[in-house]
C-alpha cells in the first residue's frame, strides 16, 4: 500500500528550476484562498479576521496553520465560494505536470499490484494510472476498494471534486478521525500491508499528513517495524516505529529508488557507477553519499534486490504448496534481507 502525500504533486508540477507551485504548499494554499476572498470582492483586505490568518501563517509550526485554515475555511463557507475556488487551484492542475516520471513509476507500481491511497486534493494520480477516484462517502465503494474489488484512488482527504470531504482545517479533521470506515480502512491496512509512505516533505507541508503520520506511529508502537517512510538524506523527523528509507539528497533521486522496488529488472535503476539511468532517463544517484562508498555497496544492494526478488516468488509457491508454514518460512527470509539492504550503509 503506497500513501501518496503532497510532495509527490509538488515534485510533479515544479518548474523548470525545480521550484514548487505557491499554491500547492501548505502555506501557499492558503494564502491563495486568502487572496482569492479579497481580489473576487467577498472579504475586505482590512478584516480582522482575514489580517489574523495572514498573520498566523507567519509561523511554521502546524496549530498556527491550522488556525489560518480555520479562518480560510470560515470565510470561503460563508460567501458559497468553497467549490469555486479548489477548482480554481486543483481543476487545470494537470496541464502543469513538468516531470511525468514521479507518476509514471507510482503508475508501475500500482500495475504491479500496490494499492494507492492520497492525502492530496488533486487528481494526478487517477488521470496517470487511468482509474477513478473513491471517496470517503460511500461505505460500498471503501468495502470494494478494500477487498480489492474496485480499482481506484483512494483520497482520504478528500477530493476538490468532492468539497465536502476535503480535509482543510482543524474541525474537518476531527470528522475524519470520527468516521468509522475510514479509520477501519486504515487499521485494518495498517495491520495486514507494508505501508509506503511516499511525498510526506517535513511534514508540515500539509499538517493533516503529519497528523496521519503520528497516528500510525501511535496505533503501531508496540508492533514490529514494518511500515517505511520514504525521506531525503537531510529529513530529521521522526515517526517511530515508521521505518525511514533515506532515497537520496535530492527529490529527483526518489524515481529511481522507486524503480528499484519492481519486481521487474528492466525497470530497475540497471547501470553501476556514480551515473545510474532507469527507463527514459539518465539520473545520478548516489544513495551512500561519496563516490567512494558507492563502489561495492550498489553491487551488494542490486543482488540483495535480485535475492529478494526471488524470495517473493518462492513465497507465493510456498503458499500455495506448503500452506502458512511454508508462507511463514520464506516471510521471515524475505524481511532478513529487507533488514541486511537497510544496514548496509551503515557499514563499512
Amino acid at each position: 500500500m503506497i500513501i501518496v502525500g503532497v510532495g509527490v504533486t509538488l515534485s510533479a508540477t515544479a518548474d523548470l528550476s525545480g521550484m514548487p507551485l505557491p499554491r500547492l504548499t501548505w502555506t501557499g494554499l492558503i494564502q491563495n484562498g486568502l487572496e482569492y476572498l479579497v481580489a473576487e470582492r467577498y472579504v475586505d483586505a482590512s478584516n480582522p479576521r482575514t489580517k489574523q490568518a495572514h498573520e498566523a501563517l507567519k509561523n511554521t509550526d502546524t496549530d498556527s496553520l491550522l488556525d489560518a485554515a480555520n479562518i480560510l475555511r470560515k470565510q470561503l463557507t460563508q460567501q458559497d465560494q468553497f467549490p469555486t475556488w479548489l477548482e480554481t487551484v486543483f481543476g487545470n492542475l494537470a496541464q502543469e505536470i513538468r516531470h511525468p516520471a514521479i507518476l509514471e513509476v507510482l503508475k508501475t507500481l500500482y500495475e504491479k499490484g500496490a494499492m494507492l491511497l492520497t492525502t492530496n486534493y488533486d487528481d494526478l494520480l487517477e488521470k496517470a494510472c487511468n482509474v477513478r477516484r473513491i471517496g470517503r462517502s460511500n461505505r460500498d465503494d471503501i468495502l470494494r476498494f478494500r477487498r480489492r474489488d474496485l480499482n481506484g484512488v483512494f483520497h482520504l482527504h478528500g477530493s476538490y471534486q468532492d468539497p465536502d470531504e476535503v480535509v482543510l482545517d482543524s474541525k474537518d479533521y476531527y470528522k475524519i478521525k470520527k468516521s468509522d470506515e475510514v479509520q477501519n480502512l486504515l487499521q485494518t491496512f495498517l495491520d495486514d500491508k507494508i505501508i509506503l509512505f511516499v511525498g510526506c516533505g517535513s511534514g508540515l507541508e500539509d499538517p493533516n499528513f503529519d497528523a496521519l503520520l503520528k497516528w500510525a506511529s501511535e496505533r503501531h508502537k508496540n508492533l514490529p517495524n514494518i511500515h517505511c517512510l520514504l525521506v531525503r538524506n537531510e529529513y530529521t523527523l521522526d515517526y517511530r516505529p515508521l521505518v525511514r528509507l533515506k532515497y537520496g539528497a535530492d527529490y529527483q533521486d526518489l524515481v529511481p529508488y522507486l524503480y528499484r522496488l519492481l519486481d521487474n529488472p528492466s525497470q530497475h535503476v540497471y547501470s553501476i557507477g556514480p551515473t545510474a539511468t532507469y527507463p527514459g532517463r539518465s539520473q545520478s544517484v548516489l544513495p551512500f553519499g561519496r563516490d567512494e562508498d558507492f563502489v561495492g555497496r550498489e553491487e551488494v544492494i542490486m543482488k540483495i534486490d535480485q535475492m529478494f526478488s526471488e524470495s517473493r516468488s518462492l513465497r507465493r509457491v510456498a503458499l500455495e504448496g506448503l500452506g502458512g508454514v511454508g508462507y511463514a518460512v520464506f516471510s521471515a527470509m524475505t524481511s532478513s534481507l529487507f533488514n541486511l539492504k537497510q544496514e548496509i550503509p551503515n557499514r563499512n
